[in-house]
């Protein structure tokens, strides 16, 4: 009882990043990202109006996906997306199906992601407060949400192609960082235009993709040659992240990205990345917080997923990492 914006494309060349030349998780927030946008044409008008006073803007809250399948390049991707009710005030939530049609016609599941974005009030460069959103654009959103009285009903049941994939028996598990310890990893950003929009701050879906690289910059060094031979030697997987965002970036300011392993299972890793703004070499203010858990695959006389144990060289260079002091 409920409007539902839905939009197909195939993939494309661009979008299959991993090993295994699939789609990497990164791109779910750029298509989520697009979905809302495509569904919203009818007010970018008043949108304009607003945004180009410099007075107000649009700033995402968090961003949640959780990873079911495989897409790849022969897969038709299907998004669906539609607007559930927040238990926050001034807060707007989204909500995101990802589906693949193969050639064949079958449907897989292969995604469900979250985004919840506010309207902002801007004070000043990279400074904003929560605030109502105009009368104008609160209606039409408002439009999009379900009855007051409809009632919840489940997803279509649909094969997805990981429920095989879990992390498998603990093996270690942190705690915050104490005093004597430094990140697993860092890496600096400096961000441009490039990684802007048009409200003007640094755009949501940068801090995935800076996740990724991050990622694969420290386990690159670790597991090499998961990165070559079309994954056929192990590849980590992406399972679930989400990235809740604290304050505003804006473009040329300097950003760093720090990683840390929360946990290590027998078939995969929880790591965890927090964002920060930099001035003069200094920790001005956090961005960002993020979550990452991923597995270790193989493939099948199919070209299926298979879970398989982290190498045993991994786990070892990474309890080594974690529990050097600076």
């Amino acid at each position: 009882e409920q409007l539902l914006f839905t939009k197909r494309f195939p993939v494309l060349f661009r979008d299959c990043q991993t090993p295994s030349k699939n789609v990497d998780f990164v791109r779910y927030a750029a298509w989520m990202a697009e979905l809302r946008e495509d569904g919203a044409t009818g007010v970018f008008p008043q949108l304009r109006d607003f945004l180009s006073s410099g007075d107000w803007g649009m700033a995402t809250n968090h961003y949640r996906l959780t990873v079911l399948g495989e897409l790849s390049p022969a897969d038709t991707v299907e998004g669906k997306i539609w607007q559930e009710r927040s238990p926050q005030d001034l807060l707007w939530l989204l909500k995101c199906e990802w589906r693949a049609i193969a050639a064949n016609g079958k449907i897989r599941r292969v995604a469900l992601s979250e985004m919840g974005f506010s309207w902002v009030r801007i004070l000043g460069h990279g400074l904003g407060r929560l605030d109502s959103m105009p009368k104008a654009l609160q209606e039409f959103f408002e439009e999009m949400l379900p009855a007051q009285d409809a009632s919840v009903k489940p997803l279509e049941r649909l094969p997805c192609g990981y429920e095989h994939l879990q992390l498998g028996p603990l093996l270690w598990q942190g705690t915050s960082l104490a005093n004597n310890k430094t990140a697993l990893f860092s890496h600096e950003i400096l961000t441009t235009t490039e990684n802007s929009n048009w409200v003007g701050n640094i755009y949501f879906a940068n801090y995935g993709e800076w996740m990724a690289r991050v990622r694969d910059l420290y386990f690159h060094q670790l597991t090499p040659n998961c990165f070559r031979n079309s994954g056929r030697d192990g590849e980590w997987v992406c399972l679930s992240c989400s990235i809740d965002h604290l304050s505003e970036a804006m473009p040329f300011d300097r950003i760093l990205v720090t990683m840390d392993v929360a946990a290590i299972y027998r078939s995969g890793v929880d790591l965890t990345f927090d964002y920060f703004l930099l001035e003069n070499n200094q920790i001005v203010r956090k961005l960002a917080h993020g979550k990452h858990t991923m597995t270790w695959i193989g493939r099948d006389g199919k070209n299926d997923p298979i879970l398989l144990d982290v190498p045993s060289l991994v786990i070892e260079k990474l309890l080594k990492a974690i529990s050097k002091p600076v």
